[in-house]
């Protein structure tokens, strides 16, 4: 069986590999006063270590964008800008949501004085992994549906992003702790864009607060705006400190009318704004007040921004207080040993709505639409021909799947319960009730986190089903 532990490890290996890489480019930069400042910045704040403490994209990204930046500006290889943009052009494989990054960089790289041969290179080297993506398997076009303007273009071909195939998508973005509209008007994001700003804004309060506090001290101390935009004048401070900006609005941009969810993808790449905030306040530090006692109250207030944050800045629903047994680490591979001795090895035909991670640690396999993601996947649309281009799931794979083709169902019931609070799911959901007591016997109950469990079922025929190879087994 597969264990969760090795995925953390690779987290926590790219964590402190970004840890590193924000010091030294900070240090490198400003001095070790930036370094340490960037460093304690991005260790402090809670939201940002949870992206970087999960088996999540995060840590790749960041790494790319830092390693990147470090091999451009502190470096003196030969040919360090063809291998930095190579380095960046990884960034097309691993999310959308950061391929903004590759014409940033390669903006800044392309128009500096070189031969022509070089210029050459560099646009080569940027779009080559797309133009293999794409050729590889015409299917990738999918992913196009998130490029604005663009997404236009596969629309013809039944590609179109997840949220225009969700019908009660804006009861997704409703939320205890966010209440941002979700509009598909003109209007509507414009209010969405400018709620997600601000609780941007929120989540980053203690960054944001020590940033204007550095910039107004070095704006005030220089009494001109051209000496303060001098304090980035060492290279490779502006590309980092603008280059984060440009992409946290690019993601209010590619998640469309989702913009809270939008502030979710800037952690990624917020390792770029604690490097910009370290060497601006080591600047401040150092050469703009040369009196012990301010440097000392800058330096206490940086020191209260790094405490406080760990507690104002955490994510919502986090428990103050857990024991060691409640952790995913300690309950999911539980969960897993239980399904790996009820479902059968080698068994792909698994109805699941329900958490993957537990079927992935047990070996097992579920069917591919449903086994990547267990809230965005699902649709109550009835127009199979609508959704099915882009590997969602809905009634008509429910009917098929429940009614003839699978062998075992695993159902959660917190996302039961996530699914029962959308209306438009209950005839779904009563229907595979239907279905489930109709066709299965359950044959275990197992116990998740407080308050959730896992139930197993296995059709009561397993001679009776139907062909494995039917079309509603893989996305249209």
């Amino acid at each position: 069986m597969v264990t969760g532990l090795g995925g953390r490890l690779l987290s926590i290996g790219l964590g402190a590999l970004v840890l590193v890489l924000v010091f030294a480019l900070a240090t490198r930069w400003a001095g070790p006063l930036a370094g340490t400042t960037a460093a304690a910045l991005f260790c402090s704040q809670g939201l940002v270590v949870g992206y970087f403490s999960t088996v999540h994209f995060a840590g790749l990204v960041a790494l790319l964008h830092l390693l990147g930046l470090y091999t451009l500006y502190c470096t003196d290889w030969r040919r360090r800008h063809l291998l930095a943009m190579a380095i960046f052009s990884l960034l097309f494989l691993v999310k959308n949501n950061y391929w903004p990054t590759i014409p940033f960089v390669l903006a800044i790289l392309v128009f500096r004085p070189q031969p022509l041969r070089d210029r050459l290179a560099l646009v080569g080297i940027a779009v080559a992994t797309p133009v293999v993506f794409f050729a590889w398997d015409p299917q990738h076009l999918k992913m196009l549906a998130y490029v604005p303007i663009v997404q236009r273009w596969v629309e013809p071909l039944g590609y179109h992003p997840w949220y225009m195939l969700t019908e009660d998508a804006g009861r997704m973005a409703m939320s205890e702790y966010a209440d941002i509209a979700w509009e598909f008007s003109l209007a509507g994001r414009i209010k969405g864009i400018a709620g997600g700003v601000l609780f941007l804004a929120k989540r980053y309060a203690a960054w944001f607060a020590m940033l204007a506090v550095a910039a107004g001290i070095a704006l005030w101390c220089s009494r001109d705006w051209k000496a303060g935009l001098k304090l980035w004048a060492a290279p490779g401070v502006a590309t980092t400190f603008w280059l984060f900006w440009y992409l946290a609005g690019f993601q209010f941009i590619v998640m469309g009318p989702y913009a809270k969810q939008a502030v979710g993808f800037v952690g990624a790449v917020a390792p770029l704004l604690a490097v910009g905030i370290g060497c601006l306040v080591a600047v401040v530090v150092e050469r703009f007040l040369p009196s012990r006692r301010a440097r000392l109250a800058v330096l206490s207030l940086l020191t209260l921004a790094i405490l406080v944050s760990p507690w104002v800045h955490r994510q919502h629903n986090l428990p103050r207080r857990i024991s060691l047994a409640d952790t995913p680490i300690t309950i999911l591979p539980r969960i897993a040993d239980r399904l790996a001795a009820l479902l059968p090895a080698g068994e792909t035909r698994i109805f699941s709505l329900a958490d993957p991670m537990p079927l992935h640690l047990a070996g097992r396999r579920a069917y591919p639409q449903q086994f990547t993601q267990e809230r965005w996947g699902f649709t109550s649309l009835r127009d199979r021909q609508r959704y099915a281009r882009v590997g969602m799931w809905g009634p008509a794979e429910l009917e098929a799947w429940l009614g003839a083709d699978a062998r075992y169902a695993v159902v959660e019931s917190d996302l039961v319960h996530f699914y029962r609070n959308r209306p438009l799911y209950g005839d779904v959901l009563d229907r595979m009730d239907a279905l489930l007591a109709q066709h299965f016997t359950l044959l275990a109950e197992i116990s998740g986190r407080p308050g959730d469990s896992f139930r197993v079922y296995r059709r009561k025929n397993l001679t009776a089903v139907a062909d494995p190879d039917t079309g509603l087994n893989r996305p249209g």
